[in-house]
C-alpha cells in the first residue's frame, strides 16, 4: 500500500489526542512486537475493552462516561492500522468528544482546517522543490550556489 501523508497524520493526531489525555502513548512502538500495538491491530472487542480499561485507570485526567466513551470512539477511528479504515480530518472535526470539548466549536473547528490546510500545503511544497529540475540536477546535491549569492559576489 502506498504511503499516504494525511492518513498518516491522522493517526499523529490520534497518538497526539491519547498522549494529551491519558498521559501516556497508546503503545511503545507500532510493532507486531508491541502488545498493545496487536490489540490495535486485531480490534476485538474483549482486548479493546482490556486496552481501554488499563489505559484509562492509568489516566491522569478524570472524564465522565459520555465523555469518556466519546473520546475512546474518536480515538479508536484514528488509531486504526488499516489506513483505508481510519478516520478523515472532516469526521474528526465533526466528533461528539470534540465538540463538546471544544469551547467555541466553530472557532476551533476553522482552527483545526486551517492548520492541516497549511500542512499541506507546505507538505506539497517541499514536494515540488524536491523534484528534479528539467536540466537534470538533483537539488538535494545541488552544489550551485543560489542565483541571490552569486549576485551579492560580483
Amino acid at each position: 500500500m502506498e504511503h499516504n501523508p494525511a492518513t498518516a497524520d491522522m493517526w499523529s493526531l490520534g497518538v497526539l489526542l491519547f498522549i494529551l489525555v491519558i498521559g501516556r502513548p497508546p503503545c511503545k512502538i507500532a510493532d507486531e512486537s508491541d502488545t498493545w500495538f496487536q490489540c490495535l491491530k486485531r480490534r476485538n472487542a474483549s482486548e479493546m475493552d482490556e486496552f481501554w480499561t488499563k489505559h484509562m485507570r492509568s489516566s491522569k485526567i478524570r472524564i465522565d462516561d459520555e465523555s469518556s466513551r466519546n473520546f475512546r470512539v474518536l480515538v479508536d477511528s484514528l488509531l486504526q492500522v488499516n489506513p483505508l479504515r481510519r478516520a478523515n480530518i472532516d469526521s474528526v472535526v465533526r466528533s461528539k468528544w470534540l465538540c463538546t470539548v471544544c469551547p467555541s466549536q466553530n472557532k476551533c473547528r476553522s482552527y483545526i482546517k486551517t492548520m492541516i490546510r497549511h500542512l499541506e500545503a507546505k507538505r506539497s511544497t517541499k514536494r515540488a522543490a524536491m523534484q528534479k529540475p528539467k536540466d537534470g540536477r538533483d537539488p538535494e546535491f545541488d552544489l550551485t550556489p543560489p542565483v541571490e549569492a552569486v549576485a551579492m559576489e560580483t
